[in-house]
């Protein structure tokens, strides 16, 4: 699991944080200091046995202490790269020091740890960038068999938070969004020729036609609901995904003389207008998505969506 949390990594509970030091291990400016002060000094007797024994830390390297006073069992000292314009192996350096912290992490049978946003200080390497690095290395990490149960990401400042918020956030969505590609991989062609045909018949609803979170208890339901307006939007942009529910949403206005009930059944019908509010609220959407809930619930919107939403407004569109 993956956590991002705004505060001071020397108070988080967890088996080892993770210092951005430098290459010499005996404590600094910044966080770095932050940590040795917090520790006391078994820490920098550490460091200075290590130092005696290899010479100190490489760029990229990391080496484990223990951490001292503060709560951790371990401290894993980590140096980071010193941005200079990104054509000498900043990336490499900045991904290897998460890789060689996480295999210090395992080797010492931790299974929670802590990693503060490392070159984004007097480094200077871009947060943005130095973010994206540091969550792409991590996903990838718990994408094999791993004793590391949580990575907490702790952000001193509002800008890197916010930053990791964001990208978090992306990830997880592009992650939803491939649970549709995969399912309606055996059940679009399915379900499009069905409301060609004017009639659904078989079990589709919650994947053909996302609806928010909030509207259903069953794990089918909890599985493929939308968590929020922006991932709305991510799907509504998707190439597929977006296209195929823009085009079986078009195919609904070609059927005539027939209501929702008729077409779904209940609750299905209802699935529906949910899932029409939803996508109709979308930035710059496509305006099927108006045109079926004017076409079959005479232009109103889901009031239980529009709830979910935090969006006040009159159920009518026209």
């Amino acid at each position: 699991m993956i956590k991002v949390i705004q505060g001071d990594i020397t108070q988080i509970k967890v088996d080892a944080i993770v210092n951005a030091a430098n290459q010499s291990l005996l404590g600094g400016a910044g966080l770095d200091g932050a940590i040795h002060r917090a520790g006391g000094k078994e820490i920098l007797e550490a460091c200075l046995r290590i130092k005696a024994t290899q010479g100190g830390c490489e760029v990229g390297e990391a080496v484990i202490t223990t951490a001292g006073k503060l709560s951790a069992k371990f401290v894993i000292h980590t140096v980071g790269p010193v941005w200079q314009g990104g054509n000498h192996q900043e990336d490499n350096l900045l991904t290897n020091t998460y890789k060689n912290s996480l295999k210090l992490a395992i080797e010492n049978n931790v299974q929670t740890i802590a990693f503060p946003n490392i070159s984004t200080g007097v480094f200077s390497f871009p947060k943005e960038r130095a973010a994206a690095i540091a969550i792409k290395t991590v996903t990838e990490h718990f994408k094999q068999p791993t004793i590391i149960k949580e990575v907490v990401f702790v952000c001193f400042d509002q800008e890197n938070y916010d930053l990791y918020v964001t990208l978090m956030s992306n990830l997880i969505a592009a992650y939803n969004l491939e649970k549709f590609m995969e399912v309606q991989s055996y059940h679009f062609n399915n379900a499009f020729n069905e409301i060609s045909k004017g009639r659904k018949t078989s079990h589709w609803m919650w994947f053909i036609f996302p609806q928010i979170i909030g509207l259903g208890l069953s794990a089918m339901s909890m599985k493929y609901a939308i968590q929020h307006l922006q991932e709305a939007q991510q799907y509504l942009a998707h190439e597929i995904l977006g296209n195929r529910l823009v085009a079986i949403s078009a195919s609904l206005l070609k059927i005539e003389g027939k209501t929702a009930n008729e077409i779904f059944s209940s609750p299905d019908d209802a699935k529906l207008q949910s899932c029409m509010t939803l996508f109709s609220l979308v930035t710059n959407t496509n305006p099927v998505f108006n045109e079926v809930l004017e076409k079959y619930f005479q232009g109103e919107r889901c009031s239980k969506t529009l709830e979910i939403l935090g969006i006040n407004e009159k159920n009518q569109l026209f």
